[in-house]
């Protein structure tokens, strides 16, 4: 919900104890069996690319439009970027795994195929070289999340090395 609202980065969620869980899935106890113990966790998001993320892991994604497709720029903008938050389920995704730009990009073409020419992700701080974000790692209590939102993809009508290095200060 934080991040449907566009929460700001000082505004998020805190997840609860584990006190908390151990009390909120008690019931849990009584299946166990008595030589076992359970431990509660919390697990915590990592949000990627959109204004909520840490400042290392923003991002713009530009993509190239396919030559003679009926989609409109907005709506191709939309499906790309209802593809990555599908990517980004929690059903597929494991804590602690890597995320890799490259299968996020495979995804997204398979989606959007033939309407989808080329993708790529520019870190938005000019500090970072292009390809610092195609593989992120997660902490073992963490899972990914897109923040990513219609402002964070960009079409253009083909990659130019300024609009690589330079991200989405353009």
């Amino acid at each position: 919900t934080w991040l449907d609202q566009n929460g700001v980065a000082a505004d998020e969620p805190v997840g609860e104890t584990s006190e908390q869980l151990r009390i909120q899935y008690a019931d849990f106890e009584e299946f166990k069996p008595i030589s076992d113990s359970i431990v509660y966790y919390p697990a915590r998001y990592k949000p990627l690319f959109g204004d909520q993320a840490v400042t290392e892991l923003r991002a713009t994604f530009k993509i190239i439009q396919t030559n003679g497709s009926a989609l409109s720029e907005s709506d191709l903008k939309l499906r790309v970027l209802v593809a990555i938050r599908e990517y980004f389920d929690v059903s597929r995704w494991e804590f602690g795994e890597k995320f890799y730009f490259t299968e996020l990009v495979a995804f997204v073409h398979q989606r959007l195929a033939p309407d989808l020419q080329s993708m790529v992700i520019v870190p938005r701080d000019n500090n970072q070289a292009f390809g610092r974000l195609f593989q992120v790692r997660a902490e073992p209590d963490e899972l990914f999340v897109s923040a990513a939102s219609p402002d964070d993809i960009e079409v253009v009508p083909f990659f130019t090395d300024e609009e690589i290095r330079i991200g989405a200060t353009l």
